[in-house]
């Protein structure tokens, strides 16, 4: 759709399907990459405490799962439940759905607003 027409004609998304989250802020002015970590092999607490934390700073992120095949976004943490908005589904829990995937979410990309 629209989003991904931007971000492919602002280079953030190559003809693949590819995207390159460190030139978001091509398509986006003010939103702009921050960070990432690597969570494959963080247990799943873990990896809730590091990405609630994220959330309650005020970073927007991009969750990989399925390997790193499959990107989501983060819509909330409530409690030790990870929100997310799945193209295609809307929104439901992150480890409702991919906690059966090896690794469940192994990957966090984050972003900021000026």
């Amino acid at each position: 759709g629209t989003a991904l027409d931007l971000f492919k004609s602002a280079g953030v998304v190559n003809s693949n399907g590819d995207m390159n989250e460190r030139l978001i802020a091509n398509a986006v002015p003010g939103f702009s990459y921050a960070g990432e970590k690597n969570l494959a092999s963080t247990p799943r607490t873990d990896t809730i405490n590091y990405i609630k934390s994220l959330y309650d700073q005020g970073y927007y992120c991009e969750l990989l799962v399925n390997g790193g095949g499959h990107a989501i976004a983060l819509d909330s943490v409530v409690g030790s439940t990870i929100n997310i908005v799945d193209p295609g589904y809307g929104s439901r829990s992150a480890f409702d759905v991919y906690s059966r995937y090896t690794g469940g979410i192994c990957y966090v990309y984050y972003f900021k607003n000026s």
